[in-house]
């Protein structure tokens, strides 16, 4: 199957630009075809795309295809855990098509908005419930709380505020303990996510901020220029036309 994808132009140093992309196009072939039809944005992919990247995965290279999750149809299977139909999510990035082995692919429920497995939740729910530790009677304040985690965050919290990177050398100055974590998930955080959200989400005890972005993959890029520039709220993602 040929398709279109967003590749890195070249690492980016400075502030982004269209320049910095470009569309692609590719042969992709594997167990299971899956047509994309919306892929997510979040503000922490620019740090991926520095050449100084100082998040402890491997940096994305120009060249290769970017971006991270993504929601689609199968639309071929050679395998049994999978039907033609199917709705899937991935970690394929910006692409009009992807394929590879069925263990790549996540079975979602059919839900009337599929945007909402594609939420940043289980990076704020694992922050707040676990790596945190937040419950009844604390006090929470949430720093950039419009975006996709703290939109989400803030709800579980029960309180949000704007503010810059904290100065670490203060914090721990003021017994303020920080906690970092990663933002790889495993299957259990990301279950746990999504058996209460949907809990919350039902007995509308919780909303889901986002901002669907319908456009072709060409039209990826500056959605996420948009986002960094602050034009969107909530979780972000792009529906393919």
């Amino acid at each position: 199957m040929i398709t279109r994808e967003i590749q890195l132009a070249a690492q980016i140093a400075g502030a982004p630009a269209l320049d910095d992309f470009t569309v692609a196009t590719t042969e992709v072939d594997g167990e299971i075809l899956v047509r994309t039809d919306q892929v997510g944005l979040a503000a922490t992919y620019l740090e991926l795309m520095r050449a100084d990247c100082t998040i402890p995965v491997p940096a994305w290279q120009p060249g290769r295809r970017v971006g991270v999750a993504a929601i689609g149809t199968v639309i071929r299977s050679d395998s049994p855990e999978l039907a033609v139909g199917d709705l899937v999510q991935s970690m394929t990035g910006w692409s009009e098509y992807s394929a590879g082995p069925a263990a790549q692919y996540i079975k979602l429920d059919p839900i009337a908005d599929p945007g909402y497995h594609l939420g940043q939740g289980p990076t704020a729910y694992y922050g707040m419930a676990d790596v945190a530790g937040v419950g009844e009677g604390d006090v929470v304040f949430v720093s950039g709380a419009a975006g996709g985690v703290g939109s989400l965050s803030s709800q579980l919290g029960g309180a949000a505020e704007r503010f810059p990177e904290p100065d670490h050398a203060a914090a721990q100055a003021q017994g303020v303990e920080l906690l970092p974590f990663s933002c790889h998930h495993t299957a259990d955080q990301i279950a746990a996510w999504r058996e209460h959200f949907g809990t919350w989400l039902g007995e509308g005890r919780f909303v889901y901020p986002q901002t669907v972005v319908k456009g072709g993959i060409e039209d990826v890029p500056q959605a996420f220029l948009s986002l960094l520039q602050g034009s969107y709220r909530g979780n972000v993602s792009v529906r393919l036309s």
